[in-house]
C-alpha cells in the first residue's frame, strides 16, 4: 500500500468512526436513558464522548476511554479499552462499568453489554446539530443536565457571534481537504462533501463548499477536479504529530499546490494549514475549527485576538 500520509488515516479512522460512516441508512441515535442516573463507572469510545464527559464535569467517573482518547491531558491517564473500530469487550468488562457510551458503529456491541446489565447510551455526530445533541443526551443520562445545559449556551452564543460577523458578505468558495499525500504530486485527494459536518461549519463561517456533487461524505478529487472547482480558499486538515515529525507548514502545502497555479487559492496563497487536535474531533472544542475557518474565509473582519 502506498504511504499517503496522515490525511488517508484521518479519513479512514477519524472520519469513518467518529463521524459515524458506517451508519445504515434510516438509523438515528438511541434516546437518552429515561431517567438521570448517578453513574460511577463510566466507559467512552470515542474522543469526542471522552472530551464531553470531561467538559460536563464527569472524569472521575470515567474508567476507561480508547487509545486515541488524549484530550484533556487527564484522559491518557485512562484505562484503554481499544479503539473506535476495535474495541475490547474483555477489556471493557473488566472495569466493571455501568454506562458505555458508544456510536452508531458499536451496535454489535451493544446488546453484548446490555446482556451483562452495562447500560448503555449511543450518540451520534454525523450532523453539527447531532454533535451539540449528544452533550445534551449525555448530561440527561448522567444528571449533569445544568452543566450540559450552560456547556450549549456558551457554544452556541460563539456560532451566533460567528454568523453576526460574517452576516452580509461575499462567501468564497472554500476546499476543505480531508486526505491526500502530502510533498507529492496531488493526485488522489479527498475533501469534505456535502454529507460532511465540515459543509456545515464552511457554511457558518461565512464560505460556500466549492465541492456541491453528489451527497457524498468524503469524495475523492483528482488535480483535474479541483482545477475544476477552482476554490478560493483552500483548508488542509493535517495532523499534529506529522506536523511536528516532518515539519510541515504553509509553505509546504504552497509548494504541493504549484503545480495547480490557475487555481484563485494558489494564486492568492490562501491555502491554510489546519493541525490542531480537536479540528479533527467532532467535540465540544468544534468551536475552535469553525472560529479559525471563519477567520482564514473572512481575514477581512475585525476578529478576537486568539
Amino acid at each position: 500500500m502506498k504511504k499517503i500520509g496522515l490525511f488517508v488515516l484521518f479519513t479512514l479512522v477519524f472520519t469513518a468512526g467518529y463521524y459515524g460512516l458506517n451508519l445504515r441508512e434510516g438509523e438515528k441515535a438511541q434516546p437518552a436513558l429515561e431517567r438521570p442516573q448517578e453513574y460511577h463507572r463510566i466507559i467512552s469510545l470515542a474522543p469526542s464522548i471522552t472530551e464531553t464527559l470531561f467538559a460536563l464535569g464527569l472524569e472521575a467517573q470515567i474508567v476507561g476511554v480508547t487509545r486515541y482518547c488524549d484530550y484533556p491531558p487527564e484522559a491518557l491517564a485512562k484505562p484503554k479499552v481499544g479503539g473506535y473500530l476495535d474495541p475490547n469487550m474483555e477489556a471493557m468488562v473488566a472495569l466493571r462499568p455501568d454506562l458505555v457510551i458508544t456510536f452508531p458503529g458499536h451496535q454489535a456491541l451493544t446488546p453484548k453489554l446490555e446482556q451483562l446489565g452495562i447500560a448503555t447510551l449511543q450518540v451520534q455526530h454525523q450532523e453539527l446539530a447531532e454533535t451539540l445533541d449528544s452533550i445534551r443526551l449525555i448530561g440527561a443520562a448522567t444528571g449533569k443536565e445544568t452543566e450540559a445545559k450552560a456547556l450549549l449556551t456558551g457554544l452556541r452564543a460563539r456560532i451566533k457571534e460567528v454568523e453576526d460577523k460574517i452576516a452580509g458578505l461575499s462567501r468564497p468558495r472554500v476546499l476543505v481537504v480531508m486526505g491526500r499525500p502530502i510533498g507529492s504530486p496531488l493526485k488522489e485527494i479527498f475533501v469534505a462533501g456535502t454529507a460532511d459536518p465540515y459543509d456545515e461549519m464552511i457554511r457558518i463561517a461565512g464560505g460556500i463548499n466549492a465541492y456541491q456533487g453528489d451527497f457524498i461524505r468524503v469524495p475523492p478529487l483528482s488535480a483535474e477536479g479541483i482545477m475544476h472547482l477552482n476554490p478560493e480558499v483552500i483548508i488542509e486538515l493535517v495532523s499534529n504529530r506529522e506536523v511536528q515529525k516532518k515539519g510541515w507548514n504553509n509553505t509546504t502545502l504552497l509548494q504541493d499546490w504549484a503545480g495547480l497555479p490557475m487555481i484563485s487559492a494558489v494564486k492568492t496563497g490562501r491555502i491554510h494549514l489546519f493541525a490542531d487536535d480537536f479540528d479533527t474531533v467532532p467535540g465540544p472544542r468544534f468551536i475552535l475549527t469553525l472560529e479559525k475557518m471563519a477567520q482564514v474565509i473572512h481575514p477581512e473582519v475585525n476578529w478576537p485576538k486568539p
